[in-house]
């Protein structure tokens, strides 16, 4: 029977070379057991079993001398990746199947399906001992290779881990698509010769003997896939002036560093010498690249990659160029695929612009627009010529508008209406602007409501600003009624042919546009609205549901009480749910009393069926008891609420969970609820699509929409109006010369600088902007940056500039860790660096923003990628065909494509200089191969280095009050901070902040006490 070894995670501490004692976390079990199990964990297993027993701890290889008999492998996994790692396609499928099914090499493996690849699995007649499988396995692995599979060489390690085909991973359940083990059946191998056969263990607290390491099992030749990797190698090693011998010891020693299997490196040596044409010593190449890999066997230092760069840097960006990761794979193809677009002059493709909008025929248009460019001009020149249309006949004479003479634009923002409102209006064309009454502002800055502070957290929870302040449902109307500037929410003329507004009024937009006009959405919202609640939020609306109209909330306590106990009982978070299926989960918890008093006050008969009773009173309530399809506010409470804002606070954070409610419990859409953890409490999750927009595109009459990256739309729309509408997309050349570097690193991201939530400013994040800054400094005719960023950064470079502003401040203290002095000063020695004009922007507020358009240099420092789990649950909500993982990428490129586009290089007359630092290559014809230079960032400190030693982190605890005060200061587990004083773990430079600011602070408290 073939064995293996199952843990929950493959996380547990192992047998090292301190002989530690350590748990028994796996279990042993049957191979076809372990790989059909369904598990509650993230399973991972070893192959690796110690005779007799039925649970062993996790060995790594120092331990294996204080193991307690020599472990053994009667299995061989191999890990085989889809190309670029893509996720499973139909085709992907079908084409791995037929590779099962006909290569004579797995005709007696087993074989499961990952998320990105396959993983095949032969066991094996005669187990053998852990110290001789890895050249079986190397030897398996070249026979895989050698029948045309991309093999895993990482998978040579016998101490690897292999996740299971069903497990919980991402806190979902995952299920392998495919398990085939019907073909498995055990094979004999045929045996290698070793130096040395094992020995058994030695007692604890024994100095183990040295084991023989097996022989290299060489390969004579280089698989077909390395030809072009060895030429363009030999290409930069022809290049190199110096002598080649410790060229080729860095070389060898550069390749096994970047995980070149080490008994493919002397035929690669070879292979590159031959390549070169003029080396003469190609023996001595192969026998140095033998002995550097017996050195690395035997655990003595050898030249790496570090050496490589410094010596021979060229040499390296060649290895670097063709072992690209993935991701840098996905970036050079990018810039491939923007390189090979032809780009007309400005000219051609405005008129081009111009006639795609005013010809758009009934239906959706998309049109994509590179930034800058100038879209919402050409919108506004079409708009403008619709309207100066005439009657077919001379003397009709009507209040009619003539045919296709009406136009409709909704923009982000109300700032954007207005400035399209006065460019209509000095091009001579009426105009009538849609605006919310809460936007509109006197020239002082205070709001023309005079009811604005209570107002804005009511009408955000769906109550009607004008039924409740300006009309004064059973009362008398406002005072200022007639003078008031913001009440009739529109500005200019009422016959206008052109209207412009908000997207929140996009519902309005559509009417004014009529069924003969275009409507025109510029850069248009999402199309899913997310809307999340805590427990405390939900509790909350539960608490305040007697200040609505009694028949109302008697109608709708059921169902809230029923989605707050699923919310808080469900065991499987992020599970996707239709909320009414939640809704009758959790009604058997329920008070029978809440179920009675709902059929009273909306005249419900009692029925067996309770869940679908609490669904009917819902139903019935908003039919009977409500006037609008906001909840119903008690008279009493809304005259109170108009004079307190904490009630009125109170009031529209209830109506907006009631209201949510309402909705997803009675619309015909789809609707999805989740339960996620927020923190340290839970949240229920309601995604559903945006009716105001789903209704827009699917208008009769023309809908255009108008957007830099409108092919992420393309597939949603697609969804949406049940066919592919027309796209067009339109590129234009640098108005002037534009310099573009991308300095590539992997640390520039979110999470990355994150600590539990929170901003830190740690040293890592110092030196990219330190780079930043001296990449500006570079040109000497500089004056001015625009740096755009993570919110958090730029809120403290912000606050670094100004430490006194309260906003600024407050702000740190809500998204940033640390005492904000201590990062002031941290981060004004680096801005010190710069003496030019710093203008500072963030990710998500960057369009429409003209504030840089100027500026000599501008830099996007991080990658900023979208919330990971919110797009793979929308693109599986919409049922796209597009993976998760390519939107994401697709939505991070367009993001930076925004941001750069702050520069407006299609029209711009100055040179100027752009910067990303990070690992995406923004979008945008400008960012192409060949014109951007691509720039690694240079060697720093290693990951895994400490940021303080064991003695400081100790001198800290001492400090802070000891381990567990200092634990719950830092906000982590008391183990995390012990591992850290003993130097079991290494401390990371985000702690590290920490407990300085943490002691910084307690020393300062302590001063002023004494």
């Amino acid at each position: 029977m073939t064995r293996v070894a199952v843990a929950p995670s493959k996380f547990a501490r192992g047998l090292d070379a301190t002989g530690r004692r350590v748990s028994a976390d796996y279990e042993v079990l049957d191979l076809t057991d372990a790989l059909t199990r369904i598990y509650p964990t993230d399973a991972h297993l070893v192959t690796y079993v110690i005779p007799g027993a039925t649970h062993q701890p996790r060995i790594n290889k120092p331990g294996l001398a204080f193991a307690p008999a020599i472990p053994e492998v009667g299995v061989l996994f191999c890990d085989v990746d889809n190309a670029e790692h893509a996720e499973w396609t139909d085709a992907l499928m079908a084409r791995a199947r037929e590779e099962d099914d006909s290569l004579p090499v797995l005709a007696s493996a087993g074989v499961y399906y990952t998320l990105h690849g396959r993983r095949i699995v032969q066991p094996l007649a005669t187990p053998i001992a852990v110290s001789a499988v890895e050249a079986y396995l190397v030897r398996w692995l070249r026979d895989l290779e050698n029948a045309g599979i991309a093999v895993d060489w990482a998978c040579r390690d016998w101490t690897r881990h292999f996740r299971l085909p069903h497990v919980w991973r991402s806190r979902r359940a995952y299920r392998s698509p495919r398990v085939a083990l019907d073909r498995m059946r055990p094979i004999v191998l045929a045996s290698i010769p070793f130096v040395a056969e094992p020995t058994e263990s030695v007692a604890a607290g024994e100095r183990p003997t040295p084991r023989a390491l097996p022989n290299v099992d060489w390969t004579h030749d280089v698989p077909p896939s390395w030809q072009p990797k060895v030429a363009r190698i030999a290409k930069a090693v022809g290049a190199v002036d110096s002598e080649w011998h410790s060229l080729f010891l860095a070389l060898a020693g550069g390749l096994l560093a970047r995980g070149v299997p080490p008994e493919h490196l002397p035929a690669l040596c070879r292979a590159i010498s031959l390549a070169t044409l003029i080396d003469t010593r190609t023996g001595d190449r192969e026998a140095s690249a033998r002995s550097t890999v017996q050195r690395k066997l035997s655990g003595q230092r050898v030249s790496g990659f570090a050496e490589l760069r410094r010596r021979y840097r060229g040499v390296a960006d060649a290895i670097d160029e063709v072992l690209a990761s993935g991701a840098e794979a996905r970036v050079r193809a990018h810039a491939r695929e923007t390189a090979s677009l032809t780009i007309p002059p400005l000219s051609e493709t405005m008129t081009a612009l111009d006639a795609a909008i005013r010809d758009a025929p009934d239906g959706l248009t998309l049109i994509s627009a590179e930034c800058g460019l100038g879209k919402t001009q050409s919108a506004i020149r079409v708009a403008t010529e619709r309207a100066g249309r005439r009657h077919a006949h001379a003397g009709v004479v009507g209040a009619r508008a003539p045919l296709q003479s009406k136009t409709a634009i909704s923009v982000d923002k109300t700032a954007l209406a207005m400035q399209i409102a006065t460019d209509l209006r000095r091009a001579g064309a009426d105009v009538k602007r849609l605006f919310g009454p809460l936007s509109v502002y006197r020239e002082d800055g205070r709001p023309e409501c005079r009811y604005h502070t209570v107002a804005k957290p009511l009408v955000e929870g769906g109550q009607s600003l004008k039924l409740l302040f300006c009309e004064r449902r059973g009362g008398t109307r406002c005072e200022q009624y007639d003078s008031c500037l913001a009440r009739r929410g529109v500005d200019g003329p009422d016959d206008a042919r052109i209207a412009v507004g908000p997207h929140a009024l996009l519902t309005k937009l559509q009417a004014e546009a009529g069924t003969t006009g275009l409507l025109v959405i510029d850069e248009p919202p999402a199309l899913l609205e997310t809307l999340t609640f805590t427990l405390k939020q939900l509790d909350a609306a539960l608490a305040a549901r007697s200040m609505f109209e009694v028949r109302y909330a008697a109608a709708m306590t059921p169902a809230l009480r029923a989605l707050r106990h699923w919310t808080a009982e469900t065991a499987e978070l992020e599970r996707v749910v239709d909320p009414k299926d939640a809704v009758r989960s959790g009604v058997s918890a329920i008070d029978a009393m809440d179920i009675a008093s709902a059929c009273i006050a909306v005249d419900v008969e009692r029925s067996g069926d309770i869940a679908t009773d609490a669904l009917a009173c819902v139903r019935s309530a908003i039919s009977d008891t409500a006037r609008s399809t906001a909840p119903p506010i008690q008279l009493a409470q809304m005259h109170t609420a108009r004079r307190s804002p904490s009630l009125a606070e109170n009031l529209g954070a209830a109506s907006k969970v009631l209201n949510a409610l309402r909705f997803v419990l009675t619309t015909e859409e789809r609707v999805a609820a989740r339960v996620e953890e927020r923190g340290s409490e839970r949240a229920l999750v309601l995604t559903h699509a945006r009716t105001d927009l789903a209704d827009a595109v699917r208008r009769v009459g023309a809908t255009v929409v108008l957007d830099a990256n409108a092919d992420l739309h393309a597939l949603v729309l697609e969804k949406v109006v049940g066919y592919a509408p027309p796209s067009h997309r339109f590129h234009a050349p640098d108005g002037a010369p534009i310099e573009r570097t991308l300095l590539r690193t992997g640390s520039a991201t979110r999470t990355s600088w994150l600590f539990q939530r929170r901003m830190v400013v740690s040293p890592q994040v110092l030196a990219l902007l330190r780079r930043v800054l001296e990449w500006a400094s570079a040109d000497g005719d500089a004056r001015s940056l625009g740096l755009v960023t993570f919110r958090p950064l730029a809120i403290a470079i912000q606050l670094a500039r100004a430490p006194d502003d309260p906003t600024l401040r407050a702000a740190w203290s809500i998204v940033g860790r640390g005492r904000h002095e201590v990062m002031c000063k941290q981060l004004a020695a680096t801005l010190a660096k710069w003496t030019g004009d710093l203008r500072v922007g963030h990710y998500g507020a960057v369009r429409g923003l003209d504030s840089m358009k100027e500026v000599d240099c501008l830099a996007t420092l991080g990658d900023p990628w979208p919330n990971l789990g919110v797009v793979q649950h929308d693109v599986e909500f919409l049922g796209l065909t597009e993976t998760w993982k390519k939107r994401t990428e697709a939505m991070c490129r367009a993001e930076l494509e925004q941001a750069h586009g702050r520069l407006r290089v299609v029209h711009r007359t100055r040179p100027a200089r752009a910067l990303h630092v990070g690992n995406m290559l923004p979008g945008g014809s400008g960012w192409a191969e060949g014109r951007v230079e691509m720039v690694r960032r240079s060697a720093g400190r290693p990951r895994n280095e400490a940021a303080m030693t064991c003695e400081e982190v100790r001198a800290a605890v001492d400090a802070l009050g000891g381990l567990r005060k200092t634990a719950a200061k830092a906000e982590c587990a008391l183990a995390t901070i012990v591992r850290y004083a003993n130097g079991e773990r290494a401390t990371p430079a985000a702690m590290a902040v920490v407990l300085q600011e943490l002691v910084a602070h307690e020393t300062g408290e302590e001063r002023r006490a004494g």
